[in-house]
């Protein structure tokens, strides 16, 4: 029992009266709460239901219509494929059959039937074809052909009513048992989307009818624009209703419904798919949710207040008076009364003794107090550690605050001990007897330098001594510290690798470092001392001119007693040689006077030939060595801020076919190109011009003239230097240059604005081959009718506004055939804009080149050019076509097999078409090319080398593609007449060609002068203006005719 009374009070949470009565009201309250909260998410889930059920039906009455429709129409092909008409073939009859049912059955955009072969025999819509248009290719035919039941076919657009449509095809029976046809029917696709329930969608839900493999028939809400696009089918294994969820770009969650519609036989051929927010679609059940619980939240704040109050008002507030006034006491505050603020009399009671027992306690603490202070400011008061030392026991009787922070022990263990268990010596030869020095031991072993001093005195009936201890040992540390600080400091001074020394209010040195007098030139510090530092090592600049003491910044720093750093003088050696230095300038004030100033410096030779060499760095190209583009517009700015008026003109420059030697010969040779090239415009302009390399393979310089004429007269001189060879690998490499000019002001002030004309004149000078150009304002709409153009071409190849002019190739060489008889035509690209008339292919070709079109763009040329060959066969039969074909066709593993289609399409002997391809296509990626030029050949289609000469007229090269005709550019045809230079190369290529065995064309025949020297060359085949101009397909049979 004893031991239960010593324990503390019990602060269990229920040992509290309010707890106690604060936890029974809320167990009446909370499980009736808890019910309430049952009910509220009974409901929502009941309305998120409910949403479910209403989408679920939406889709699955859009489904049963869309199947229903199709069935129909299924029931109309059986009954058309049954009938006499169809079945006697009886096609006279059919095309107005079949045009009366279209008038009557609006749903259908067409009704046509073909025969087993493909071809259509009769259609309810004029057939542009008389031999009937071919839709063997149609996937829905193949598959009528192979099945009796009617097959649904996939999101096509007609090649009849050129409209999106969903086809629906069955078997015609024939009479004889075989197969009679396919009989086929093209749905709009409008009558698709009238069974959708528009009013019935959420908001942002979305309906859309697919076919078999996603393509969208019909979009609720939307409009034709979706038409085609692919989404995910419904799954090939799922009957039924099938949901699911997924996460749009937007991080939105969507619900997914998905049903089939598809006619008997085929439920997957068609499927309904109803998309709609998540947020949406249980919209309404989280609001109800979130009203439900706010309300339940409402009701328990209001639950846990009332109970609060209750036991407030029952017994909370008296008991919480009287449980402070307890606290205060235990914390010796006995100024608080109680009594008169609590309720009940059996409290007031309680509280009333309390009270009297706290002013007891108070009139005693303020007795104790009063006797205790006068000791306590006498001896704990004390700054030094004091003992009362008993002269019977030697031990101590009290000792003060201050000597157990000192000592180290505690109160109970220092009254343990006596002087002697502190004492570690008394110092010999004691200056006074009134003290003694002695050394004491701490409690953790560190010792303690003191004086004490000793007065006798009686406490508490003992005789005793008072001792005083004043501790020295911070005074002995420090004494000894600033003696080892000494030596530190001159060791440090004689080890640093920077340079110190001091100097004196007048300049004078007082002391120097080791380094110091290493980096001067001086053999011993000592040398220094005394030393007026400016006449010794700071008179002169790094020029040598004079640096008057009045104007030194050491000097005046040290005169005005401030600190300074500089970095950007000289200081001068023993030997006469100066150094860049950077030095530190401190002043040492005692009571505000100049005791003397530290100066510390570093030679900085090194970091300034770092500077330099970053400086550098970050203004010049580091292959070429020539100025970059950041720093001439620098320069370029300057020049114009400095003179707005002055004339100067700028020229930029591109290398043309430097691609070509990155990729053939690595970028290494590519890298020397740049540098041979730098050399010889740096040589030819000379150290003073301001030349630059902007990037990859553009330079610009200035020209100090503003004479556009005379800028040209120079720069066809850079431009004769440039095509000169260059040795690369052991090749003579010739390459070409384009230049573009813009004059200052004229042309514009700004240099960035100035430098966007040399580059769109540049430009221009590439793109037309002129090598020099100067700046137009029209070039300016020029690239803007190149962004038009470029937007437009996509459309022109949809709506088929390009056509193909072809310019016909005669036999030259008489080993062949007749001389000047028709050897076939090459297949030349326009453009018909529909209001800027006809567009040569210079203006849209190489946009098409470096854009996706390229690869459809390529394949209808070459099925109009297969058709073209193909028809002019019944005019001059072994009429041959050529087709440019682009790099990036080259590239294209599906591209020979697409020629074979071609043909095969339009009947075509292979041996009659050629593909003319470029050198530089072919080096684009040699390997992949060749791959492709292979499967070409393999095919019998006939190719040729177009361009020779242009690009690397490798012989070497050649003989490894498999080839069989080369076609001399025209560059060299058309000047050979006037330049022997010329004429010898063009018959090394004709001799070299047939001695591989490769016919040789020559482009740009223009004079008879030229035709004749060329088939006194031997070359075989011959094209250009004066043979025959590039004309309509009716134009070119014309010619052949009258061949």
């Amino acid at each position: 029992m004893s031991e239960s009374r010593g324990t503390g009070p019990r602060t269990g949470l229920l040992d509290s009266l309010r707890a106690r009565l604060f936890l029974a009201v809320l167990a009446v309250i909370v499980p009736l709460l808890c019910g309430l909260g049952y009910y509220v998410w009974h409901q929502y889930r009941g309305l998120a239901a409910g949403s479910e059920r209403a989408a679920e039906n939406l889709v699955s009455v859009t489904a049963a219509y869309d199947r229903a429709l199709i069935n129909d129409a299924s029931d109309v092909l059986h009954t058309l494929a049954n009938s006499p008409i169809l079945r006697h073939e009886r096609w006279a009859e059919c095309r107005g059959y079949l045009a009366s049912l279209l008038a009557r059955l609006p749903r259908y955009l067409n009704l046509g039937v073909t025969d087993a072969r493909g071809y259509q025999v009769c259609s309810g819509l004029p057939d542009p074809d008389p031999n009937g248009v071919y839709l063997g290719d149609r996937p829905y035919f193949r598959k009528a052909i192979e099945q009796a039941e009617v097959t649904l076919g996939g999101f096509i657009i007609g090649r009849m009513s050129n409209l999106p449509t969903l086809v629906l095809a069955v078997r015609v029976p024939g009479d004889s048992g075989a197969n009679g046809g396919v009989v086929f029917g093209g749905m709009n696709l409008g009558y698709l989307r009238a069974g959708a329930a528009i009013p019935d969608l959420l908001p942002g839900g979305r309906l859309w009818i697919l076919d078999r493999e996603g393509h969208v028939l019909q979009r609720v809400p939307g409009d034709t624009s979706h038409l085609g696009e692919r989404l995910d089918p419904h799954p090939p294994h799922e009957d039924g209703l099938v949901r699911g969820t997924h996460l749009d770009a937007d991080g939105r969650r969507w619900v997914t419904m998905s049903m089939t519609a598809g006619p008997r036989g085929d439920p997957h051929g068609l499927s309904v798919r109803y998309e709609v927010p998540e947020s949406v679609l249980y919209g309404e059940a989280r609001r109800a949710l979130w009203v439900g619980m706010f309300i339940v939240a409402l009701l328990l704040c209001v639950a846990v207040l009332a109970a609060w109050n209750l036991m407030q008002l029952a017994a909370g507030r008296s008991l919480e008076h009287l449980r402070g006034a307890v606290r205060r006491l235990a914390s010796q505050d006995f100024s608080g009364r109680v009594a008169d603020r609590l309720q009940g009399r059996d409290l007031r009671e309680i509280g009333q003794q309390f009270d009297d027992m706290a002013d007891a306690l108070q009139s005693y603490q303020r007795s104790l107090a009063q006797s205790e202070q006068s000791y306590r400011l006498l001896f704990e008061g004390s700054p030094n550690p004091m003992m009362v030392l008993s002269l019977d026991s030697g031990r101590f009787l009290a000792v003060n605050d201050e000597a157990m922070r000192r000592y180290g022990y505690g109160r109970d263990h220092f009254l343990r001990l006596g002087l002697d268990d502190l004492r570690i010596e008394v110092l010999e030869h004691q200056p006074d007897t009134a003290f003694s020095y002695e050394r004491h031991r701490r409690r953790d072993g560190q010792p303690l330098f003191v004086e004490v001093r000793s007065l006798s005195l009686m406490f508490t009936g003992q005789l005793a001594h008072v001792l005083v201890i004043r501790d020295l040992t911070e005074r002995e540390t420090l004494s000894r510290g600033l003696k080892e600080r000494e030596r530190l400091i001159s060791q440090l001074m004689d080890v640093t690798a920077e340079a110190i020394y001091g100097l004196d209010a007048s300049g004078c040195c007082i002391f120097a470092n080791q380094a110091c007098s290493h980096l001067l030139g001086y053999d011993h510090p000592d040398q220094l001392v005394g030393q007026h530092f400016h006449s010794l090592i700071h008179d002169r600049h790094e020029d040598g001119s004079p640096y008057p003491l009045e104007e030194c910044r050491m000097h005046l720093a040290l005169r005005e007693g401030k600190g300074i750093h500089v970095d950007d003088e000289v200081l001068w050696r023993r030997d006469g040689t100066c150094f860049p230095a950077e030095y530190w300038s401190y002043p040492i004030l005692q009571d505000g006077r100049l005791e003397f100033c530290l100066v510390t410096f570093l030679d900085i030779s090194e970091r300034r030939a770092q500077q330099r060499a970053l400086a550098y760095q970050a203004t010049h190209d580091p292959l070429t060595g020539l100025l970059n583009r950041g720093d001439i517009l620098r320069r370029l700015q300057a020049r114009s801020e400095q003179a707005p008026e002055a004339p100067w003109t700028l020229v930029m420059s591109n290398l043309d076919g430097f691609k070509e030697v990155n990729e053939a010969l690595g970028h290494d040779a590519g890298d020397r190109l740049l540098q041979a090239v730098a050399q010889r415009l740096q040589g030819l302009l000379g150290p003073a011009c301001m030349l630059a390399r902007l990037g990859s393979d553009e330079f610009a310089f200035l020209l100090d003239t503003g004479d556009e004429h005379l800028a040209q007269e120079q720069v066809h001189v850079l431009l004769a230097a440039l095509r000169d060879p260059f040795a690369l690998n052991d090749l003579q490499i010739r390459i070409s240059c384009s230049f573009g000019l813009a004059v200052h002001p004229g042309h514009a002030r700004d240099p960035d604005e100035l430098v966007r004309c040399a580059d769109t004149a540049m430009r221009r000078a590439k793109r037309d081959g002129l090598g020099i150009a100067v700046f137009n304002p029209q070039d300016r709409a020029s690239v803007h009718d190149h962004l038009l153009l470029r937007g437009e071409l996509r459309t022109a190849l949809a709506q088929g506004q390009f056509l193909l002019h072809l310019q016909p190739k005669v036999f030259l060489n008489d080993g062949l055939r007749a001389s000047g008889s028709p050897m076939g035509f090459e297949a030349l690209t326009r453009w018909m804009h529909p209001e800027r008339g006809l567009i040569p292919p210079g203006r849209f070709i190489p946009i098409i080149e470096v854009s996706d079109l390229i690869h459809p763009f390529t394949l209808w040329v070459v099925d109009q050019a297969v058709a073209c060959c193909s028809r002019l066969q019944a005019v001059h039969p072994g009429v041959g076509m050529a087709v440019n074909v682009s790099a990036r066709n080259l590239l294209d593993g599906h591209f020979p097999s697409q020629i074979r289609d071609a043909l095969l399409r339009h009947g075509l002997d292979p041996a009659l078409l050629e593909l003319e391809v470029t050198e530089s296509a072919i080096m684009a990626d040699p390997t992949r090319a060749l791959d492709t030029l292979h499967a070409l050949h393999a095919l019998g289609v006939r190719l040729s080398i177009d361009d020779f000469g242009t690009g690397y007229s490798s012989f070497a090269y050649l003989n490894r593609l498999p080839v069989d005709a080369l076609k001399i550019d025209q560059s060299f045809v058309a000047g050979m007449a006037a330049d022997a230079d010329m004429r010898a190369i063009v018959r090394s290529i004709i001799e070299m060609s047939h001695t591989l065995g490769l016919m040789v064309i020559a482009e740009g025949i223009e004079t008879q002068e030229t035709l004749d020297l060329l088939w006194n060359m031997g070359c075989d085949v011959g094209q250009g203006y004066f043979i025959g101009h590039p004309a309509p397909e009716s134009s070119a049979e014309a010619w052949l005719r009258g061949r």
